[in-house]
């Protein structure tokens, strides 16, 4: 099961302990135990934990597409017992929940033994109206020949969809509002008066202690968990009169167990007290004071007032939820505390994932945190007289002392005295008591809020259309080494991000082995010198071709011998023979995910005018540094509200300059690093003319090239590269000129793609021919890495 996490031993402790939500930092640290997303499970996948009321879209477990007419489908939805379904869409069409001869409900009751004593299930699923309330029974629409299927505890659902053009198939598509796990309901004698759907906080608390936690009900105060239901269910004026808290949290993977109760407690601004074994839940509210700390009962010297500084405590908050009064679209909301914004000088965010709530309580909640983390920032501590016994966690108590800022300044006797809430109290052997106060406002606990806002004719539901493909796009370099993806947006194209996928020969973390027996076209099998280094799955490239290895041996093991199993003509690329000894380089994949501004696609479309992509200006360019890498095939995927649409092209064919060394087929990408070893003046024979070149580590060569400010004349000027002293590729040429004075390069002399890694060597000229009539002067060798 999905969701919290037991603890170790916190119920050991015979002690005062006190769980209460609302610091910025704690809500900031848990968006992955309140769900805004589509609810989704499946078999090997953790069974979802909800409460309240969700959007759930379940992957099929099961289906069966033999008969020509119908399509059967199983879709787990999460841990039972659920309520109800509300809304149900297939295919992005609306089914009728009123009468489904098509689909059978199975709301997660404990499974059931047949009568023979065996495991076999008994029955078959009640359809609708579901006879006593339905049944854990064999499903009556499980397939012919396939054993009976029983979800003992897990809610899942079964459906005939009619064949039609839409479905089924691998874009099934299954989305259902449901009411989801029911919970129990006591009085405040800690009687069991209910077994119902509940979206009270209260009482799902109380559920995930007792049926979740496994706690005994002796453990739990009944009385204050009725009595903080009650609260949450009175109904506020807010937006024309609604239940003060609701809650629809769900767990959808495994959580600390502190982190489970927190994501509910935030909900209803609750704090848990456990004091001698018995759980409290408190309702954070405005309340009346209880007792007086004066300097009657407070214990000499033991006073101190500290200011909590505030200057770097989050003073803006976006709340993200989904609305169940909305037809549980994706809302968010701003709010900012902008007198701290003014006091400080800027603004510091949070994003707070409240799952699925009103709009009216996201607004209350998040000022709620907002007040309490800035405007309540005065702390008092202070050690109490045996008189304090009474006084508890999430008290209200008054301080009057002499020490204090507000006493001093008071005018009348009744300012005197400041209100603060109790926050921790200790005992002490001698029977004196150790308090954490923070200040208190009723302020802090609004139940109003502004307006709400309607999305008009929004649904989250119903299918949106894939977005079209970009009707042309392409890969460069810039001239800093930059990979740029450039491609043109369609009419109506609503793209909201993108991947950009590379599959490249990594330059510095290169794996080599060469073919040991010659690959003709047809051949299905590469014979290797080595396999260290590669894996059963991997993409290889040999020549311009990719290959893909299948076998011998398990995806993600190394080979279990070195004659692969291997798929030809991978990636659009095409078959080609290989001789023995040619290079086989293992190719790894790069993904660039990026985001386009909200709205910029639909207000930028290009249309026909960007197909070609004739300038830089054209259609959309975004740049990725993704180092010295030779890309051989490059996909961009699109995604919008509908869905994501893939384009691709293979890059074997991006290759400059074929005839000159080093190079390699592929676009390949650098650091944007520049190095240069210069000779100035008149040149001259010789290999210490220059202080060499010491690479920066973790580089390779992308290309080389050199040139003169005045060239040589009567013969060319001849060069060679040397890598640690030894030769590095063919002798550069820079070519005699017809008159002194005249600027000439070399072209380029190399490219590195062969070399790989050259990080920390050091690159030397020797210069082995100048010039006979005029050397030529002021020599410039480029190295670009």
């Amino acid at each position: 099961m999905s969701g919290p996490k037991a603890p170790d031993t916190h119920d050991a402790n015979p002690g005062t302990r006190y769980l209460k939500p609302g610091t910025l930092h704690l809500i900031h640290a848990m968006p992955s135990t309140q769900n805004t997303d589509v609810l989704t499970a499946s078999l090997g996948r953790p069974i979802v934990l909800a409460y309240g009321k969700h959007l759930v879209a379940g992957n099929v477990i099961l289906m069966d597409q033999t008969d020509p007419e119908y399509t059967i489908a199983f879709i787990a939805l999460g841990e039972g017992e659920w309520d109800a379904i509300e809304e149900l869409w297939v295919d992005g069409r609306l089914m009728d929940v009123s009468t489904p001869e098509n689909y059978q409900f199975h709301k997660g009751r404990a499974g059931e033994l047949s009568s023979d004593g065996t495991l076999n299930p008994e029955g078959v699923g009640s359809l609708y109206p579901f006879e006593d309330d339905g049944d854990q029974m064999a499903d009556s629409l499980t397939p012919p020949g396939v054993q009976g299927l029983t979800f003992s505890r897990t809610c899942y659902i079964s459906l005939k969809i009619p064949q039609d053009v839409f479905a089924p198939g691998p874009g099934l598509s299954f989305q259902g509002v449901f009411r989801t796990r029911k919970v129990r309901i006591f009085n405040a004698q800690g009687v069991q008066t209910a077994y119902v759907y509940s979206e009270n906080p209260a009482w799902q608390i109380a559920d995930l202690l007792t049926q979740v936690r496994g706690l005994p009900d002796w453990r739990i105060d009944w009385e204050s968990f009725a009595g903080a239901a009650a609260y949450c269910d009175e109904t506020i004026s807010s937006n024309g009169g609604n239940p003060r808290f609701v809650s629809h949290i769900a767990f959808t993977r495994e959580v600390d167990f502190d982190q489970a109760l927190n994501a509910i407690l935030v909900t209803c601004r609750g704090m848990l007290r456990d004091s001698e074994g018995t759980i409290k839940l408190r309702i954070d509210q405005p309340r009346t004071a209880l007792f007086d700390l004066t300097m009657d009962n407070i214990v000499d010297d033991s006073f101190s007032v500290q200011w909590l500084d505030t200057r770097a405590t989050v003073n803006r908050l976006e709340l993200g939820f989904r609305d169940p009064d909305n037809g549980l679209s994706f809302m968010t909301k701003l709010l900012n505390h902008e007198p701290q914004q003014t006091r400080t000088g800027r603004g510091i965010a949070a994003a707070v994932d409240l799952g699925n709530m009103p709009q009216h309580q996201a607004e209350r909640i998040g000022s709620y945190l907002l007040t309490r983390a800035i405007d309540n920032n005065l702390y008092c501590r202070l050690r109490a007289t045996q008189a304090s016994l009474a006084v508890m966690p999430g008290d209200i108590v008054r301080v009057m002392h002499d020490a204090s800022p507000w006493s001093s300044a008071a005018d009348s006797p009744a300012a005197h005295f400041e209100t603060f809430e109790v926050l921790e109290c200790s005992d002490n052997p001698d029977e004196t008591r150790d308090f954490l106060l923070q200040i208190y406002r009723d302020a802090t606990y609004p139940d109003t809020a502004g307006p709400a806002q309607n999305l008009q004719g929004a649904t989250i539901l119903s299918r949106a259309a894939v977005p079209p493909k970009p009707p042309n796009w392409k890969l460069w370099l810039s001239v800093t080494g930059e990979v740029v993806a450039q491609f043109a947006i369609p009419d109506g194209a609503d793209y909201r991000s993108g991947d950009l996928t590379l599959l490249c020969d990594d330059e510095i973390h290169r794996r080599t082995t060469t073919v040991a027996v010659d690959l003709t076209n047809d051949e299905t099998h590469l014979d290797v010198a080595s396999s260290v280094g590669f894996l059963v799955g991997d993409y290889v490239n040999v020549g311009t071709e990719i290959l893909q290895i299948t076998g011998p041996g398990a995806r993600g093991a190394q080979p279990a011998a070195d004659v692969w199993e291997i798929a030809r003509g991978q990636k659009i690329s095409e078959v080609q023979a290989a001789m023995t000894g040619a290079v086989v380089y293992r190719l790894s994949e790069v993904v660039e995910h990026f985001v386009l501004p909200p709205g910029y696609s639909l207000a930028h479309s290009t249309g026909e005018a960007a197909k070609t992509l004739s300038s830089i200006d054209d259609g959309y360019s975004k740049k990725f540094r993704v180092g010295n890498s030779r890309i051989l095939h490059a996909s961009l995927t699109m995604t919008g509200p509908g869905g994501s649409v893939t384009v691709e092209q293979n890059m074997l064919a991006v290759t400059p300059e074929a005839e000159v060394w080093g190079n390699l087929p592929g676009l390949r990408a650098n650091n944007g690093g520049v190095g240069m070893v210069q000779i100035p003046g008149p040149l001259a024979v010789g290999s210490d003319l220059a202080m060499p070149l010491i690479l920066p580590p973790g580089v390779s060569i992308q290309a080389v090239y050199a040139l003169m400010e005045s060239g040589p004349v009567g013969a060319d000027v001849q060069l060679q590269l040397q890598i640690d002293d030894v030769d590095f590729g063919p002798v550069g040429v820079i070519p005699a000129q017809p008159v002194s004075g005249l600027l000439v390069n070399s072209g380029t002399i190399l490219y590195g793609a062969q070399q790989g890694n050259v990080g920390g060597r050091r690159l030397s000229i020797n210069v082995l021919q100048v010039g006979s009539d005029d050397p030529g002067s002021d020599l410039t060798v480029k190295v670009l890495f």
